[in-house]
């Protein structure tokens, strides 16, 4: 494991040892969220690029600036896929107009 010096603010290293914080976790929590937030996204097929449209759409129309679990399951009930199809089958999804 390789060492690394991190500059902290004194009354948070002083917060962190009262709280018996493991710091060498946090740090690398830290790093992963970071690193996470600056990748590329991964490629996405074009039905899956489609699907997030129609979330995205969903949660637009809801007035929600984020997409959620139930945007993506509207917009996964409605689209045309095997998923959607089977929801329509099932009765749980009516078609598009």
């Amino acid at each position: 494991m390789a060492k690394v010096t991190v500059d902290i603010p004194l009354d948070r290293l002083s917060m962190a040892q009262e709280y018996d914080l493991d710091l060498s976790a946090i740090c690398a929590v830290a790093i992963e969220r970071a690193m996470r937030a600056r990748a590329p996204l991964m490629a996405l097929t074009p039905a899956a690029r489609g699907l997030l449209f129609r979330a995205q759409q969903v949660a637009q129309s809801w007035g929600h600036a984020y997409i959620g679990e139930e945007h993506l399951a509207l917009a996964i009930l409605v689209d045309n896929s095997i998923p959607g199809q089977e929801a329509r089958r099932l009765g749980i999804a009516q078609p598009l107009a």
